[in-house]
Parts: C-alpha cells; sequence; structure tokens
C-alpha cells in the first residue's frame, strides 16, 4: 500500500510538498526516526566494545 500511495503522491504537481505531507501526517515518519535511533544505538554500542570499553 505504501509504495502505490507514494506513486500516485509523486506523479501529482507538486511532489516533493506531497511526499512531504504525506510522511508528516502518517506514523511513518516517526517510525524512521525509531529506526534510526535504534541503529545509531548499535553502532554505538559496536564501536565501543570493540575498542575494549565496557557495554551496559
Amino acid at each position: 500500500m505504501m509504495k502505490e500511495n507514494l506513486f500516485k503522491i509523486l506523479n501529482r504537481r507538486s511532489p516533493f510538498a506531497n511526499f512531504k505531507a504525506e510522511i508528516d501526517e502518517s506514523d511513518y515518519r516517526e517510525r524512521w526516526f525509531e529506526f534510526r535511533d535504534k541503529k545509531y544505538e548499535e553502532y554505538v554500542r559496536e564501536e565501543l566494545l570493540e575498542n575494549d570499553f565496557e557495554v551496559e
């Protein structure tokens, strides 16, 4: 569904504005930030472990 919806949005007039509005009005943005934060945390944890730091 997301793919079809984005295809429709990007084929209308002002595709970038429509895309931004769609993202802002959905849970996609929040899910992206949650995903990004989780990956940042995993990366930092791995770097600390590789450099012999203790991680809780």
